[in-house]
């Protein structure tokens, strides 16, 4: 990143590759805290689409940062404060320029909203004198949504030409105002985080517009965060070492029918979605429940034992990203709910229903107390339980803070698919489908890390999503692996192209923001590849294959010439 110190004006790019919720705001909070010290004035982040992402920074940011919550590093010393001109409530606002004449460091935590956007835009430019000696920092959280310019770029030597129309060849708003915001300081770095940079490096990396400059493409770095210790991801729950763990829950086939809807042209073909008038939950997603119930009473006896507080603990129910399907589908788990508290209340005992569950997920699980009392405990839970729903029609917030130890079942689409953080969360219920990986990535809410109840994630889903999945695994290391190729090569990306493994069945990312990839087959030769996943579920496949290889066994000698070699 550049440094802030230097004689001459710049504008720097960089790439921080970290895993899907695994601490990248940790890594960013710390970023703007040594970019503070070395000598940056200003410091935007830019967290998310929706409000809940950004309350969500803005409060994590005061207690580790800025020392404005109580809990976190406490107050700074005099003179090293910093202004925060955002607040956990309140978006940016326009403010006074004069406020800049302090010499302390700025912080603003904003969504990537065009309207917010252009109320910080305006506000540089109106502070221009101020920002000649104010180097400014930009992190981009979660960089490959909206960020990425899905329109053109206006030839600069055009730029005198009042025939050319600009409004066609323009950059996309949300790209063209981040831009904006980088040009009205001399000195400018922007750093994008994300799990799924896909989008992010096939950017045009001599991308220029006339009006607001290069492009977002990270010329200058990437730079991948190592796998936290303890952390769960792809490979850990999809890929080879999910063999050892008994996580995955197959919805079958009738569950999955009952919650579609046939021949609606306006849906898309992909996606899962409700009948008009369902008449119950399919027993797949009962099941889920209960075993959030039982899982629920595990942690709540193991924190007992241990003397701790009782944690905060979530189901996550992602079945369609139309809100009137998430309504449904509440509705239906409350009143399953309610039926069995009305079960309890009228004398009858749930204990056996609760119990056949419990036999079916026991094994792995380090039981704290003997059944009975698992029992019991998973019966106080279900009583406890809440249902939220997450979509911008209800504004529904989980806010741990105002209730901790909560029970609570979530249940939405988009505002479940990125960034926002489900503490304690155990069992998901996933039929969501995508077209895209980095799509189908960020919406694995159950990565991360699960110290102490890594043996109660369990993922309710089809054969289909898992196995796709299951190809994500290979697709990242893939990723992974390519960068780093690059910084052993020390080249920086506009030297050197980040290679991806394709998928067999989604894009990588949307056409739309990958008009510069390129799509090439490669050889084997000089590798040494290995087969480690195969598959099970096409016997003809395995046959095809096993015959294939038999036949070249047999027409081999025991010694065949080759290539220069022997074989």
């Amino acid at each position: 990143m550049p440094d802030p110190t230097r004689g001459h004006d710049f504008q720097g790019r960089g790439l921080v590759v970290g895993y899907v919720q695994s601490g990248k705001t940790a890594n960013y909070t710390a970023l703007a805290a040594r970019a503070a010290d070395a000598g940056y004035r200003i410091v935007i982040i830019l967290s998310g689409i929706h409000d809940s992402l950004r309350n969500q920074t803005q409060n994590r940011l005061e207690r580790e940062l800025t020392g404005h919550q109580e809990g976190g590093v406490g107050a700074a010393d005099i003179g090293h404060e910093w202004v925060a001109l955002t607040t956990p409530d309140t978006d940016f606002k326009t403010q006074d320029v004069r406020i800049l004449q302090s010499p302390a460091p700025f912080l603003i935590v904003a969504k990537k909203h065009v309207k917010v956007l252009n109320k910080i835009d305006t506000w540089l430019k109106d502070a221009e004198r101020y920002l000649k000696k104010m180097p400014v920092l930009v992190i981009d959280d979660e960089a490959d949504q909206a960020s990425i310019n899905t329109g053109g770029n206006r030839d600069p030597a055009l730029q005198d030409d009042d025939d050319i129309e600009d409004d066609d060849s323009a950059p996309s708003r949300t790209n063209s105002l981040i831009r904006s915001i980088l040009s009205r300081a001399p000195k400018a770095a922007y750093v994008a985080y994300t799990a799924t940079p896909f989008a992010n490096v096939l950017v045009n990396p001599s991308a220029l517009d006339r009006e607001f400059g290069i492009d977002l493409f990270p010329k200058d770095f990437v730079v991948q965060l190592p796998r936290p210790t303890g952390y769960t991801g792809t490979e850990e729950l999809f890929g080879i070492t999910a063999l050892q763990r008994d996580v995955l829950r197959v919805v079958p086939e009738s569950d999955v029918k009952s919650l579609k809807v046939q021949g609606n042209p306006q849906r898309s073909r992909r996606e899962i979605l409700l009948k008009t008038q369902p008449e119950r939950l399919p027993k797949s997603l009962v099941d889920a429940i209960l075993t959030f119930c039982i899982f629920g009473a595990v942690r709540e006896l193991r924190n007992k034992s241990a003397g701790k507080v009782l944690p905060a603990h979530t189901m996550l129910v992602h079945v369609s990203m139309r809100k009137n399907d998430q309504a449904r589908i509440a509705g239906l788990v409350a009143e399953q709910i309610d039926l069995w508290r009305s079960a309890i209340e009228q004398g009858q005992s749930l204990d056996s229903m609760f119990a056949n569950v419990w036999a079916n997920e026991r094994m792995g699980v380090d039981q704290p107390a003997d059944d009975e009392r698992i029992i019991d405990t998973s019966i106080s839970v279900m009583r406890k339980l809440s249902v939220s729903v997450l979509n911008s029609d209800t504004g529904e917030e989980l806010d741990y803070e105002k209730n901790p130890g909560r029970h609570v079942i979530a249940i939405g689409g988009n505002r479940l698919s990125r960034g926002l953080t489900l503490e304690g969360l155990t069992i998901s219920y996933f039929l969501r489908t995508a077209s895209m990986c980095d799509t189908l990535l960020q919406m694995a809410r159950w990565y991360g890390f699960r110290l102490g109840y890594e043996d109660l994630i369990r993922i309710w889903t089809t054969d289909g999503i898992a196995a796709w999945f299951g190809e994500l695994a290979l697709v990242e290391q893939s990723m992974r692996d390519s960068i780093q190729s690059l910084e052993l090569a020390g080249r920086r990306p506009d030297q050197m192209a980040i290679r991806i493994r394709a998928h067999s069945d989604l894009l990588l990312t949307a056409r739309n923001k990958s008009a510069m990839a390129t799509s090439e087959w490669d050889s084997w030769s000089g590798d040494h590849p290995q087969t480690v996943l195969f598959p099970l579920d096409e016997p003809s496949a395995l046959l095809s294959n096993f015959q294939n290889t038999s036949q070249l066994i047999s027409q081999l000698s025991l010694s065949t010439a080759a290539y220069g070699g022997r074989i």
